[in-house]
């Protein structure tokens, strides 16, 4: 029987990484895609906290053997310019969406987790709220990680801008990039391959590495 890979957030240009990264090393797995698009294997709009409970129980009843935690809203406003249901959509999708799935993890046994965060987390934002609700996945985390059984692993990863990245693709600040790429010491941005291969390595070749949070930004926030 397969081992079974949960997804969310498959859309994105790092998960499409990943597939190549688990189809280039031979890796036979069951893919479970989760989101709002129409070729998900599981239907779920994780701005409903109703159906992300429905999907909590789903991913119990699943207990797969890998999990990768992709999904993400980013407006890009300051909160104040925010309307109320953008407001509640990012915390929805990116904070209590998490801590309601960390919680699940708690119960399944042998299972390997990647979750995404953000640089924004630990160093700030423009977008405050984004920022907010990154620093509440890194708080969750720290919290969830004792309580998972002793098989399971947990483990983060905070990049800062992915230069390939849908979100940063579609920005017109062009010089608040070249900004950033020139204040960052190894004067590049982290790439969606880079990410790809670290969630592969956490999830698949790491042994003992738990409740770690690993930033990848070039060096632009090391603490």
């Amino acid at each position: 029987m397969k081992k079974k890979l949960v997804i969310t957030g498959y859309t994105s240009a790092i998960v499409e990484k990943l597939l190549s990264i688990l189809k280039a090393d031979g890796r036979e797995l069951e893919i479970i895609r989760c989101g709002r698009d129409d070729t998900a294997d599981i239907k779920v709009d994780f701005s409903s906290v109703a159906q992300t409970r429905v999907f909590c129980d789903q991913l119990f009843e699943l207990n797969p053997d890998y999990f990768f935690i992709n999904h993400g809203l980013l407006v890009g406003k300051k909160v104040n310019e925010c309307r109320e249901d953008e407001i509640a959509g990012m915390l929805n999708v990116n904070l209590i969406s998490v801590l309601m799935i960390m919680e699940v993890l708690t119960k399944i046994e042998d299972l390997r987790t990647v979750t995404m965060s953000s640089i924004s987390g630990k160093a700030g934002s423009y977008d405050t709220l984004y920022a907010a609700t990154k620093a509440g996945v890194d708080v969750v985390l720290k919290c969830t990680v004792p309580s998972l059984p002793s098989s399971s692993r947990l483990n983060a990863i905070s990049p800062g801008i992915i230069e390939d990245a849908r979100m940063t693709l579609v920005r017109k600040d062009l010089d608040v990039l070249e900004g950033k790429k020139n204040a960052t010491p190894s004067k590049e941005f982290t790439t969606s391959s880079e990410v790809a291969s670290l969630v592969s390595f956490l999830m698949f070749d790491s042994a003992n590495i738990n409740g770690e949070n690993v930033n990848i930004n070039g060096g632009l926030y090391v603490k």
